[in-house]
Order: C-alpha cells, then sequence, then structure tokens
C-alpha cells in the first residue's frame, strides 16, 4: 500500500534549450508537477517532508534552475557540492537515483516523510530501474500504472550544459575555516541544521564555524509572511551576518533579500544597543550571546524571548555563562558539543613489522581478514609515491583499492563496493576506522589524522611499525592474530 500522503509521477520533461520549439508545453508540464508537490506540502506542516525528482547526473543543474524559476514556495537544490550542506533544509532534491538510495541507505530518510517523487522518463534504463528501486521504499508500485504519464514528444531532447565556472561557494569566502574545520557536516551539525530550517527546536551552538546551521531556517522563517526572523549580534559582525544572509538565499535560489534593522524587512539584523523593541518576531538567533548578555542592554533579549514569544530560538556564544544558563533554562534546547578532536573512544593496536615489504604483507593479512567484516578503512602513508605503490601492490594481489591524493575527492566506486579500501596522504578524518602504514612524525600529528570528533563514538586504530616505533607506544594492545572478530571483542581490552 501506498504511503499516506504520498503521491507519485513518471513524467517526461522537455529542458529550456534555445532552438527548441516544444519548450513551452515541457515548462508548462514541469509547472504543474510543481503545483501538485505545493499541494501535497500545504497539507501537513508539522514534519520534515521532501519531494525528490529522479534523474541524470548531466541534467541536475539545469533542472535546479528552472525548478526554482518556476516557484517562490519551496526551496529546491541538489547534492552538487556546493549544496550539499544545505539537504537538511530543502523541499525539494534534485538527484540521480544513486544519490538518492546512498541517502536512504545512509539512514537520512528515516525521520522524513517523502511527499512527492518525480521520475526522468528520459533517463537511462539503469537509471529508471534505480529509481523504482528507491521509490519501493516508499510506495507499491503495483499501482504504477494508474498514475499520470506524459506523452509529449520533445523535438530536441536535453543538452550537456557549458561547462560551470569553478565553485564559488559562499561559505569559502566568508567562513573560509568551515572546511578545515572537525565538525564540518558531521551528524551533528547535519541534525542541528535540520531541526532548525524545519522549526522543531530550539538549538545552541558554541563554536563560530556552526553559524552557517541557522542560515537555512532563518531563511524559510523570512518567506512565511508571518512575522519576520530577528538576528542579534555585536555591531562589528552586523555586515558579516547580512552578507552571509543574502549569500545562503542566492544559493537556496531565493533571490535577493531585504535585511535591515527597519520595519519590512524579510530579516531584521541589529546590535541590541541600537534595538526597537518588535511587538513579535518569527524566529530568534543570538550571535555571541554570551558577550551581549553582560552588556547594559541585555534585558531586551530576556524580554525577546520571553514576551515576544519567538517560534524557536537559536543561540551561539563561546562560553555558556550563568546569564545564557539563565536566558535558556525556560527553553528545551537541542545542544551541539564543540567540536574538538580527542582520542576518547579511539582503540589503538600495534602490529610490528621491521621493513617496508614485511608492512605490505602484514597489511594484506590485516585486510583479508577485515574485507570479510566490510569495515570501511583508511590506509594512511606518507608521500604520494607510496600511496601509489601500495595501491598497485594491493591491486596485484586482488584487493580493491583506491588512492587518494590532495585535492581529490573520493571515487564514488569506492561506496558502491563494500569491499573498497582506500589508501590515502590526506588527513581526513571521517567514520573509517584507520591503519596507519606509516606513522607521524609527531604525536600531534597522530591525534590529527585518527582521533575523534563529536560525530563519531568508537574508532579502531592499527599501526604497523617497526620495534623502534613500538617504544614510542608502549601501553597499545597488540594486535590479535583473528582481527576479522576485533570489533567483537573491544570490550575484552577497552572501556567501550
Amino acid at each position: 500500500m501506498a504511503q499516506p500522503g504520498f503521491w507519485a509521477e513518471q513524467v517526461q520533461i522537455i529542458l529550456p534549450s534555445d532552438d527548441n520549439k516544444g519548450v513551452k508545453l515541457g515548462e508548462d508540464r514541469l509547472r504543474g508537477c510543481l503545483r501538485l508537490v505545493e499541494a501535497a506540502f500545504s497539507t501537513n506542516q508539522t514534519f520534515r517532508r521532501v519531494a525528490f525528482l529522479l534523474t541524470e547526473d548531466a541534467k541536475i543543474p539545469a533542472f535546479v534552475r528552472l525548478l526554482r524559476a518556476s516557484t517562490s514556495r519551496l526551496l529546491i537544490g541538489s547534492f552538487l557540492p556546493e549544496q550539499s550542506w544545505l539537504l537538511g533544509a530543502l523541499d525539494m532534491i534534485i538527484a540521480t537515483p544513486g544519490q538518492a538510495l546512498h541517502y536512504d541507505r545512509a539512514g537520512h530518510l528515516s525521520s522524513i516523510t517523502v511527499r512527492a517523487l518525480l521520475i526522468d522518463k528520459q533517463a537511462s534504463a539503469d537509471s529508471v530501474a534505480q529509481a523504482f528501486s528507491f521509490a519501493s521504499a516508499f510506495a507499491g508500485f503495483e499501482e504504477f500504472a494508474s498514475f499520470s504519464k506524459l506523452d509529449v514528444q520533445p523535438r530536441q531532447w536535453f543538452a550537456p550544459p557549458r561547462p560551470a565556472p569553478a565553485s564559488s561557494h559562499f561559505l569559502e569566502k566568508y567562513m573560509p575555516l568551515t572546511k578545515c574545520y572537525d565538525g564540518w557536516e558531521d551528524s551533528l551539525f547535519t541534525s542541528g541544521l535540520t531541526m532548525f530550517s524545519w522549526g522543531k527546536s530550539n538549538v545552541l551552538i558554541h563554536d563560530w564555524a556552526d553559524l552557517p546551521l541557522f542560515l537555512p531556517g532563518i531563511i524559510r522563517c523570512s518567506r512565511s509572511r508571518v512575522a519576520a526572523p530577528l538576528v542579534l549580534a555585536p555591531r562589528d559582525k552586523l555586515p558579516l551576518m547580512a552578507e552571509l544572509l543574502q549569500a545562503c538565499a542566492t544559493e537556496l535560489g531565493v533571490g535577493a533579500l531585504n535585511i535591515s534593522n527597519r520595519e519590512g524587512a524579510h530579516v531584521l539584523v541589529d546590535s541590541i544597543d541600537e534595538l526597537v523593541m518588535p511587538s513579535y518576531v518569527g524566529s530568534l538567533v543570538v550571535v555571541q550571546a554570551d558577550e551581549l548578555l553582560e552588556s547594559a542592554c541585555a534585558w531586551k533579549i530576556r524580554r525577546l524571548v520571553n514576551l515576544c514569544m519567538p517560534s524557536q530560538i537559536g543561540i551561539h556564544c563561546s562560553t555558556k555563562t550563568p546569564a545564557v544558563e539563565e536566558l535558556l533554562s525556560a527553553r528545551t534546547l537541542y545542544s551541539i558539543p564543540e567540536a574538538k578532536v580527542s582520542m576518547r573512544g579511539v582503540c589503538e593496536f600495534f602490529a610490528l613489522a621491521d621493513s617496508k615489504h614485511e608492512k605490505l604483507e602484514k597489511l594484506c593479512t590485516i585486510w583479508e581478514q577485515l574485507e570479510s567484516s566490510k569495515c570501511r578503512v583508511s590506509i594512511f602513508c606518507i608521500g604520494s609515491s607510496t600511496v601509489d605503490w601500495l595501491v598497485e601492490e594491493m591491486r596485484n594481489r586482488g584487493f580493491v583499492a583506491w588512492a587518494l591524493h590532495r585535492g581529490e575527492e573520493v571515487d564514488p566506486d569506492v561506496y558502491r563496493n563494500p569491499f573498497s579500501v582506500i589508501v590515502t596522504d590526506v588527513y581526513r578524518r571521517a567514520s573509517q576506522d584507520v591503519i596507519n602504514f606509516d606513522l607521524p612524525g609527531t604525536y600531534d600529528e597522530y591525534v590529527q589524522r585518527v582521533g575523534n570528533d563529536r560525530g563519531r563514538s568508537i574508532k579502531v586504530v592499527i599501526n604497523i611499525g617497526t620495534t623502534e616505533e613500538q617504544r614510542c607506544f608502549p601501553d597499545m594492545v597488540p594486535l590479535p592474530a583473528d582481527c576479522y572478530r576485533i570489533h567483537t571483542k573491544l570490550p575484552l581490552w577497552f572501556d567501550v
């Protein structure tokens, strides 16, 4: 049986083309689909809901542009690198079926209602088959024949767009620290962004680099036409907040926002000392609250919280002072901890090998056992030449190994094959367990390479080193011979 409220349609859509005379009919049909999506969304506003349009990778940028130009009610985006951090705030996601399946398997749809699904009928046969696989999780498609279909025959199908310019991701311009920030786009950042964007929770953050998670929620509130959101910040931060909000609105396809401290603005941005108290605000975000609550005008913040009835509150404070705790005492908050790298939850093992080729043999023996458990592992080396040599040697032995060098992205096939292993010299801390083929030169480097951030509780680290290197790690547990059972036996060695 179909999920209650679920609506799906298989469509054939003509995208804009200079010499395509049939484009108007195709655009009209697409806008008709959007009206149905908007109607499906308007029936219930109390939970996170999303629509998908599944198509081929090359068509995604054009679909995003066309759909954004066709509706002012929906926040639309895709898995494009510059938009992926916004996924938790979107009403409609344009994706390949493979991306949607990965999103579902990662658990991101477990708390989401999929209200509408559009499938590009002109996509490849493999893509359409994957789309049905994704859709089967939400509706019984024995009924699919009853869904309306469009039989318009375009004179010309989609032509790939011109190469896009290099990404001008606004966060790289305004907040470059986010890209090297330990908590950027981790599970807690994403959860906070989703909850604040959909008005589900008050959110407390401590790191300046977490501030972008408030932006989509502020923009969504500005479109409600009930009451404008209010952002309070120190005077020297006001220009940055206005620029961030405007750039994020552009990234979401919303267009220009009226951002000022005057009545009638889409978003009110003001300092605490100059604020003229409004009678009502949609949502309230306070930047550097610990500093503002020590000012002579702190009473204004308390009055805003207690009397102006904001639908939700976002608080940024470097230190949770008594004044901050008092302000938040009557509110239930989703608190996002600081993103500090630590060795908490890191389970370290040592495997002895006294030469490069002995290390290789030891590594292959270890990975032969680990791959049967389908662990996600990164193998770290020092130097790109060692990475290439090790990948070639592992492939010669029949393993599925991939090299990752600085500035490169992970090959998508890594995620499709459960027996893949990444060999790299790039410090990219993630959810994978770690094998150190070469040990870092200092302990600080070691912590940065293998440490846990706030998004992971337990991680296994296997260090392959010489007798001399072992002396630097006297407290490490020797790697057991049956390391394929390493995860199940962790409680024998560690307090986990």
